[in-house]
C-alpha cells in the first residue's frame, strides 16, 4: 500500500491522506469540509424534519447525530446536491466534477468506481451489474477496525473506508455498520437520483 501526502486539503484547512490504487489516486479519508473550495459555506442542517424537507437541489451537510466528534472521525454526510455543487451529471473517467472536493480533486463517476472494483478483482459482468455484487472487494476497501459485529475488513487496498452511516428521510442510520459514497453519475439519467457505493 502506498499512502501519499500529496496536496489534498480543503478550505477549512483539513489535510487528507491519499492512496494510489491501480492507476487511480483516492482520498483515504472521508471528506469533512464545511465550505466549498471558493469559501462559500455549505448549509449545516441538524433538525430531522428540516433535513427531511430538503429538496433535490438543496446543498447541505451534517455530522452523524449532529456530533462534531463523529464528524472528526467519520467525516460529514452530504446531500448529492452539495457533493455536486451545481455540476451536471458525469459518466466520464475522470468525471471532472469538483463538487465539494478540495481544489485539484473531483467526485468519482460511476465509471471510476467500476475501474476501482475491477482492479480489486471484480469481473466486468459483476462490475456493471446493479445491487450487491462481487466477492471480497468490499473487504479490501474497509478498515480493519470499527465495523460492528465482526464486519471489519482487511483494508489491503489502503482505501480505509469507515462505517460513517447515513441520513435518510431526516433519520440517522448505520453508524459503525455502513459506509455510502456518492458518484457524479445520475442513475440512468433520472434527475437527482445518483449511483453510489455502499459497504
Amino acid at each position: 500500500i502506498t499512502f501519499n501526502f500529496s496536496a489534498c486539503h480543503d478550505f477549512d484547512g483539513n489535510n487528507y491522506t491519499t492512496v494510489v490504487i491501480g492507476n487511480q489516486m483516492w482520498m483515504a479519508e472521508n471528506l469533512k469540509t464545511t465550505h466549498f473550495s471558493n469559501g462559500t459555506g455549505i448549509n449545516q442542517v441538524q433538525n430531522n424534519s428540516d433535513w427531511n424537507n430538503l429538496g433535490f437541489t438543496d446543498k447541505a451537510y451534517c455530522y452523524y447525530d449532529n456530533s462534531t466528534s463523529n464528524g472528526n472521525t467519520f467525516g460529514a454526510l452530504y446531500t448529492w446536491a452539495a457533493a455536486m455543487n451545481g455540476a451536471k451529471s458525469s459518466e466520464l473517467n475522470p468525471s471532472n466534477v469538483q463538487g465539494a472536493c478540495p481544489c485539484g480533486w473531483h467526485l468519482p463517476s460511476d465509471e471510476e468506481w467500476i475501474e476501482l472494483e475491477m482492479y480489486l478483482g471484480m469481473s466486468y459482468e459483476e462490475a456493471y451489474a446493479l445491487g450487491w455484487r462481487g466477492t471480497n472487494e468490499g473487504d479490501l476497501l474497509k478498515t480493519n477496525f470499527g465495523w460492528y459485529d465482526d464486519g471489519n475488513g482487511a483494508n489491503t487496498s489502503g482505501f480505509s473506508a469507515l462505517p460513517g452511516g447515513s441520513r435518510k428521510n431526516g433519520l440517522f442510520d448505520g453508524l459503525n455498520e455502513t459506509a455510502i459514497f456518492w458518484s457524479s453519475t445520475e442513475y440512468f439519467h433520472l434527475n437527482h437520483l445518483a449511483f453510489n457505493r455502499s459497504l
